[in-house]
């Protein structure tokens, strides 16, 4: 093994190139950078369009590398699962879209293993405050009226979320390379020996032959 170089980055899902923010920094280091930009591309695919976070370390004597992919930000799954392009400029006076409360949760899943509440209700409310912000409604309804509702009220029983799953960022490692099959002694004697030469046999003289 030899010293592991770490290189953290801010790319696009499901569009990342040879080219920056990536491309300069793998270059000196030897390895197939087209495998490691395929490899992100697809493990960034779901999240197309947005900014997310990801980590490679590369291993600069075996050139082997492992892929670290995170989430996007709150915003960024809340623009998503609303289909609209950004947030309002004017939250408070204009709303842009809706998202339904199902949807405010399966967000919540996703980022249970970067955020600071210890509940589903608790991650939800982050989420439910970021809509506010943004000008989102829940239900197509004002998202502070959400808090008060019957539905977001009955998450209080819930227990905690489990921390390892789903949100656990993806990790991929550099395919291991296959060794070389040693063949048996009496093969690879076949093999390098040199075949012998037949001698060259003698002809009758041909009696038409003047």
């Amino acid at each position: 093994m030899g010293e592991k170089k770490v290189i953290s980055a801010l790319i696009v899902g499901g569009e990342v190139t040879a080219g920056p923010p990536l491309g300069p920094a793998l270059g000196p280091l030897g390895v197939n950078i087209m495998l490691i930009v395929k490899e992100i591309n697809e493990l960034t695919k779901d999240y197309a369009g947005m900014r997310v976070p990801v980590k490679l370390e590369v291993d600069q004597e075996t050139k082997k590398f492992e892929i670290e992919v995170g989430l996007p930000t709150t915003s960024a799954l809340i623009v998503k699962e609303a289909g609209i392009e950004k947030g309002s400029g004017t939250p408070h006076e204009e709303f842009v879209g809706s998202l339904s409360l199902n949807q405010v949760l399966k967000i919540a899943k996703a980022k249970t293993q970067i955020s600071y509440g210890t509940n589903l209700k608790a991650i939800a409310k982050e989420i439910i405050g970021s809509c506010v912000s943004m000008g989102v409604k829940i239900d197509e309804k004002d998202p502070r009226v959400i808090l008060e509702s019957e539905e977001f009220l009955a998450l209080k029983d819930n227990p905690p979320v489990d921390m390892s799953e789903p949100s656990k960022p993806r990790v991929v490692k550099a395919p291991e390379e296959k060794p070389a099959e040693d063949k048996p002694p009496e093969e690879k004697a076949s093999e390098d020996k040199t075949p012998e030469e037949k001698p060259a046999e003698d002809k009758a003289p041909d009696p038409k032959a003047k």
